[in-house]
């Protein structure tokens, strides 16, 4: 693996690093099968409609997937996160702002819904 760093040169080498994040929000793919890398993550954003993927079908098979498997069983397995849509920014966001209203640096007042 390469070590970690920051503005890495090409796709490539991007994609041998020992965590992986896409946000790609177009129909090409960018991580391919052939990339993975024992004990890899991967983290995918931004496919979020249909016709949308930024990993190619190949590789996300080869991840372990929550809800199909218990994790990782071993350090070369791939595992993967899929944070498709918002709601994970949404719920970021309420745990910030109810962070902030528990320390008194924000006031909130009650709401009729």
């Amino acid at each position: 693996m390469i070590p970690p760093a920051w503005g890495v040169g090409d796709r490539a080498e991007a994609a041998a690093q020992d965590v992986v994040v896409t946000v790609t929000p177009g129909a090409q793919r960018v991580i391919f099968f052939s990339d993975l890398c024992p004990g890899q993550h991967l983290a995918v954003l931004g496919a979020d409609a249909q016709g949308k993927a930024g990993v190619e079908l190949a590789a996300l098979d080869r991840c372990r997937l929550a809800g199909r498997s218990e994790g990782r069983r071993s350090a070369e397995e791939i595992t993967l996160f899929d944070s498709t849509g918002l709601a994970i920014q949404d719920l970021a966001i309420a745990i910030a702002v109810f962070n902030a209203w528990s320390e008194g640096r924000v006031e909130g007042r009650p709401a009729a819904l």
